[in-house]
């Protein structure tokens, strides 16, 4: 039977490993659009449109089309 030092040592290991994880996730699935580009998510559901904000991309379940919103010169 272990000790109550290990018990809230591995309690502690995983509450850390929770909070990396969730960590990652942040950092992998949300997908931020700058102000002079939009993206179209298609897949899971109705498409959806972002513009200066950011939404979660699964790539599984997701596509991303970025959309360029910047002026263009014609000749």
């Amino acid at each position: 039977m272990p000790t109550l030092a290990v018990t809230i040592a591995i309690i502690a290991g995983v509450i850390i490993l929770v909070i990396l994880a969730i960590g990652f996730a942040i950092s992998r699935f949300y997908v931020k659009a700058p102000a002079d580009r939009t993206y179209v998510r298609t897949g899971s559901g109705k498409p959806r449109v972002v513009f200066n904000g950011g939404g979660w991309v699964f790539p599984a379940l997701h596509q991303i089309t970025w959309v360029d919103l910047r002026t263009m010169d014609i000749d």
